[in-house]
């Protein structure tokens, strides 16, 4: 009698996922072999000696966890056991909770079109046009050939792929994106500095966030041209004293840092 004993392959998707809070996240775990029917499977999470009631799937190929919280993050896999009692683990996936993510309620379908006829992806996602920004994916990687628009709902806002002329080539996987714009996070302001009149200065301001806009300000008064992160000032006269701040702004709102003042002194003569 020969026994064929199987050669088992796991992989796990996705593999890194950020998802928001009160969200959910599924696990598929794809296992290669002979006699797939008889796979037993289980999930387990690094540290953890059960997984919460909540969580179903757990001796199942797709694991599923809802209603994401903080506590939910952490390091997950499966192990597959096959009849002969072989046993393989999947490597680590892990999972990442975020707080103020979008959350999708829906998400693209698959679709099979014909040559050149014209195709639309669609994904939804709570919250604004103007807190959101969506973008595209073909195959993990950007796209940007396709026809976009986003369309503000009741219940959220939405983004539309659309293909004109599908061609063989734009077959893949579409993947949609929301990223949620929070506010700009001042990490350097700007320094006080003492120069001299005809000398020259610098100024920096530097901010965390995304599409961020600068804008410097004098004692209040907007600086003309004034709209990246540094501001030199040139042969320094005494008009150019004062108190300077930088604003920075994008989707999720405008911050100001703290000021930063030039002093100006007047040349220094010795006498002899």
């Amino acid at each position: 009698m020969v026994r064929l004993y199987d050669q088992l392959s796991i992989s796990v998707t996705p593999t890194n996922p950020v998802v928001g809070e009160s969200g959910t996240v599924q696990f598929t775990t794809t296992a290669s072999g002979i006699n797939k029917k008889n796979f037993v499977y289980q999930w387990r999470k690094r540290g953890c000696s059960s997984l919460p009631n909540k969580v179903s799937g757990v001796n199942g190929a797709v694991l599923t966890i809802p209603s994401l919280v903080k506590s939910d993050e952490g390091v997950y896999y499966c192990n597959v056991t096959n009849e002969w009692h072989n046993s393989k683990r999947s490597d680590d996936v892990t999972l990442t909770v975020q707080a103020g993510l979008p959350l999708f309620w829906r998400h693209p379908q698959d679709q099979f079109v014909d040559n050149n006829d014209k195709v639309t992806f669609d994904c939804f996602a709570n919250g604004s046009d103007s807190t959101i920004n969506f973008t595209w994916e073909k195959d993990r990687r950007s796209y940007t050939s396709g026809v976009t628009q986003v369309t503000t709902h009741s219940n959220g806002v939405s983004s539309s792929l659309t293909l004109n002329r599908a061609r063989v080539a734009d077959s893949g996987k579409y993947r949609c994106r929301a990223t949620d714009v929070v506010l700009p996070l001042i990490l350097t302001n700007p320094d006080d500095v003492t120069v001299f009149i005809g000398r020259s200065t610098q100024l920096t301001c530097n901010a965390l966030g995304t599409d961020i806009v600068y804008q410097w300000m004098k004692d209040g008064v907007v600086v003309s041209g004034a709209n990246s992160n540094m501001l030199r000032i040139t042969n320094i006269e005494e008009p150019d004293e004062g108190v300077y701040k930088c604003v920075a702004s994008n989707k999720g709102g405008q911050v100001e840092s703290n000021p930063g003042t030039v002093t100006v002194y007047g040349m220094l003569v010795i006498m002899k």
